[in-house]
Formats: C-alpha cells, sequence, structure tokens
C-alpha cells in the first residue's frame, strides 16, 4: 500500500471515527479463528463489527480524533469494536453485554477500553456500564421517580383538605349543639 493510499485510508477513517460515539477496544491474543468468528456473527446479528487494522494506523486515527490516552491500549493484536453502520439506533449498552458475556465464555477476549457517549472509558467503567438495567427499565425508573413528588403533593394535599373539612364539620356540629342547649 502506498503513501497516498494510507493517507486515504487514515483520513477515511478519521472521518469514520468522528461521528463514532460508543465504541471499545479489545485484546483478542489466544482466541482461535473458531471464536472470532463467533464474535463476529454475534455483533453481526446487532450490526456491530470487530475491526482489525495496524495498531499503528489507529494510533494516528486516535490521535487526529485527539483520543491520545486510547492509544496506550494498542499494543499486541487489538480490535475495534464499533456499528456497522452510522445510522443505525442500537443499544450500545446491550451490545456492552454481549461482549462482557462473549469475555466470560472465552477469557482471552478482554475488553481494554472504550468511549460510550463521547467519554473515555476504563475497564471497571465498562464492568460498571454493563450491570446497568436495560434503556428501557432505566426509563420506567426515571418516569415514576418523576410522577411520585407530584404523587406525594397531590395525596398530602387531599389529605389536608380532608382534615380541614372534618374539622370545619366538627366546629359546626359544635355550634349546632351549643345552639339547641342555649335555646
Amino acid at each position: 500500500m502506498g503513501r497516498q493510499e494510507k493517507e486515504k485510508l487514515l483520513s477515511k477513517l478519521v472521518e469514520e471515527m468522528n461521528s463514532e460515539r460508543n465504541f471499545f477496544l479489545a485484546k483478542y491474543q489466544g482466541l482461535k479463528t473458531s471464536e472470532i468468528y463467533d464474535l463476529r456473527n454475534r455483533l453481526r446479528k446487532v450490526n456491530w463489527e470487530f475491526r482489525v487494522i495496524k495498531n499503528k494506523l489507529y494510533q494516528r486515527v486516535f490521535k487526529n480524533l485527539e483520543l491520545e490516552n486510547l492509544i496506550q491500549f494498542f499494543n499486541g493484536p487489538t480490535a475495534l469494536l464499533k456499528r456497522k453502520d452510522a445510522n443505525a439506533t442500537i443499544d450500545p449498552l446491550g451490545v456492552l453485554r454481549l461482549l462482557l458475556n462473549f469475555t466470560q465464555e472465552h477469557p482471552n477476549l478482554k475488553i481494554n477500553a472504550g468511549v460510550f457517549e463521547d467519554r473515555v472509558i476504563s475497564t471497571e467503567g465498562i464492568a460498571t456500564l454493563a450491570q446497568l438495567p436495560p434503556r428501557k427499565i432505566l426509563l420506567t425508573q426515571l418516569l415514576n421517580r418523576m410522577r411520585y413528588p407530584h404523587l406525594h403533593l397531590v395525596i398530602t394535599l387531599r389529605t389536608l383538605m380532608k382534615n380541614l373539612v372534618c374539622a370545619l364539620n366538627e366546629i359546626a356540629k359544635k355550634k349546632e349543639s351549643d345552639v339547641v342547649i342555649n335555646n
């Protein structure tokens, strides 16, 4: 591959990765070809890909993207796991769970770092993210928590109004009984 071709490939990769908000870096040394094929098939089903390109090229891409702190993870066989189609709307947490399940089955695959919603995350951050419930459940929990203060306010106000009405009724009964006694 000539210098011009490498520069074209570099600019294409920089442009492609510039729009990515979620991707992960993984070490795959020790994985068998059949295991990599299995991982690629699993990722293909959720419209993600397992891409291997020379580390030096990735290092230049991430330098151009101003993600120099990810360059340290490109030593030895390293793969980039990212969306296949930039227009696809895929839950990255679901993909992360898929990857972590695969690493439990095949310990030679190690997720080193990644970018999640434009933030660089470490291995520990990846493990924490994978433990989060699915997006729908999180949204449901959020809506319930947002609704709860209003519901609590309504119940409190209704109780106060009920107590006020009861107190006024008691006062009215007492005044009626006072009027009857005085007559």
